[in-house]
This record gives structure tokens, sequence and C-alpha cells, in this order.
């Protein structure tokens, strides 16, 4: 298997690629190659679980109930009575 050497990485980029392999649990060299495997491929978009979270949070946030909504259990209980 070949071997890539990257010369003069800015601090702050490899700063970010190392936070980045520390969250997704790889090392560097894994994390660079994942990365790279991504970028290179048309279909696949780099996602951490992180990032994930964050929109599934953010998502939760768009959709509140007004306070006189209706609870969903009496609904059901209702339906199953019949």
């Amino acid at each position: 298997m070949p071997t890539l050497y990257v010369r003069n990485v800015p601090d702050d980029i490899y700063i970010l690629l190392r936070e980045a392999a520390r969250k997704d649990h790889r090392s560097l060299n894994a994390e660079v190659i994942y990365l790279l495997e991504c970028a290179l491929s048309e279909n696949t978009v780099p996602v951490n679980q992180s990032d994930i979270l964050k929109r599934i949070q953010e998502r939760r946030g768009a959709y509140r109930f007004p306070d006189d909504a209706q609870d969903s259990t009496e609904s059901l209980r209702a339906d199953r009575d019949r």
C-alpha cells in the first residue's frame, strides 16, 4: 500500500483533523483516509455522530405542539375500545 506524506499542514487544520479523529474514535491516519474517500466519492458526505445529534436536536426544536394539543394516548385507547 502506498504511503502519502503531506507537508506544511497548517496548525489549525491539523488541530481540526485531530479533534475530528478523536470524536469519531479513529486514528489521525484513519480519519484522513476516511475524509479523502468521502471527498473523492460523489455520493458520500462526511458526517460524524456529533453532527447528526446536533441536527436532530435542532429539528426537535422546530416541531412544537400547541399547549392545548390532545394527548395521542387517549386517542389510541379510544380506538382500541371500539
